[in-house]
């Protein structure tokens, strides 16, 4: 495993770069100070965007698994979901996309693919065994992209509210500046050997905040997330 620290240019951060394959994110506790700042290998625009990962979460609470802000925009991209109120994901991209979770228990790990195009506000889902296809018409994602697991964005890289972060493990974060196909999130999926071109879980650049360490994910077979 290779991991190397820096601090500089992109501020009073400790940036750490590491191959993720065998570990994942821990959050332990509900908090506004503790998430994962990630630092992508393009700052867009992205006209079309996919992201895969896979999480667990550890309580029955409203939660933020993924979010990508701009100074422009800062719900331009970011993954919710609401286990207690209503058993929905949430994808927002200035715009809601709500859909009912079926047979899904997310104390247990749980994948997750979602690939969009703004060129034709298509929108695929990919959550464990089920599958949806729908429209979301966004803009094309500009400027320089803050992204943060763990917490939502209501600023640039800030505004976190407790009711909405995330309390478990997080793992496999991937995104590409493309769209996948149905085989390459079933690749993600079943066998996890696809890697992202602008974030990317095997070389990965990050700063950990507040009360977040990185443990041994447990080794179980992809077939175990379903």
């Amino acid at each position: 495993m290779n991991t190397a620290a820096s601090s500089g240019e992109e501020g009073k951060c400790n940036i750490i770069v590491q191959n993720m394959d065998e570990d994942m994110f821990t959050f332990s506790k509900i908090s506004t100070d503790s998430y994962v700042k990630l630092f992508p290998s393009s700052n867009g625009p992205f006209h079309e965007l996919s992201l895969c990962l896979r999480f667990k979460a550890t309580l029955k609470k409203d939660l933020t698994a993924f979010s990508l802000a701009t100074h422009g925009c800062f719900n331009c991209f970011r993954i919710m979901f609401f286990p207690e109120s209503a058993q929905q994901f949430q994808l927002t991209m200035t715009k809601h996309l709500s859909v009912s979770l079926k047979g899904v228990n997310l104390s247990e790990w749980t994948s997750v693919c979602v690939s969009w195009s703004a060129h034709t506000g298509n929108v695929t889902l990919q959550i464990d065994q089920n599958h949806y296809e729908h429209k979301l018409n966004a803009q094309p994602i500009d400027g320089a992209p803050s992204i943060i697991i763990g917490q939502d964005q209501d600023t640039y890289g800030g505004g976190f509210q407790k009711s909405q972060s995330f309390v478990g493990d997080i793992a496999g974060i991937n995104m590409w500046n493309k769209t996948l196909s149905g085989d390459e999130m079933l690749a993600f999926l079943y066998y996890d050997n696809i890697r992202g071109n602008v974030v990317t879980w095997s070389d990965l650049k990050f700063d950990l905040k507040g009360n977040v360490t990185i443990n041994t994910i447990p080794c179980l077979p992809i077939d175990s997330f379903y």
